[in-house]
């Protein structure tokens, strides 16, 4: 039996949550550029079922591009937020690539990230208070 908007709006969302659980140890125990690529995956998810909600349809774009996938739904966000977005989406590409693995051990110290935490904590809160 095919799985419902709700059932597929729950499976990103609780895939979310744990990305994000996943994301907070790895940054607590100092594997913060695994930790950024968590970070992206936990909003990523949550853009995905904002979209379901917004869209109708089960399957959300094959993107992991957050700006993106923020301007196919109906999603409030100011510009700051939106620039986090664009910041967290190059922690997903270049946390793939050894070369850029090293860039990114270099740019973002464990300080930095938990600087910024609260900014993307509060995009996620903003991203679940819509979900059923």
């Amino acid at each position: 039996m095919a799985m419902s908007s709700e059932e597929h709006i729950l499976f990103w969302k609780n895939a979310s949550l744990s990305d994000w659980d996943a994301a907070s140890t790895l940054l607590n125990t100092g594997y913060i550029v695994q930790a950024l690529f968590f970070f992206h995956l936990a909003i990523e998810k949550l853009l995905k079922a904002n979209w379901i909600l917004d869209n109708g349809e089960n399957f959300p774009p094959l993107t992991h591009n957050l700006e993106s996938l923020f301007a196919q739904t109906e999603l409030n966000l100011d510009g700051n937020q939106i620039d986090l977005l664009k910041l967290l989406s190059t922690w997903n590409l270049e946390g793939r690539y050894q070369d850029y693995r090293r860039k990114l051990a270099r740019t973002y110290t464990q300080e930095y990230v938990k600087e910024r935490l609260p900014k993307i904590e509060n995009i996620r809160l903003c991203l679940l208070e819509r979900l059923p």
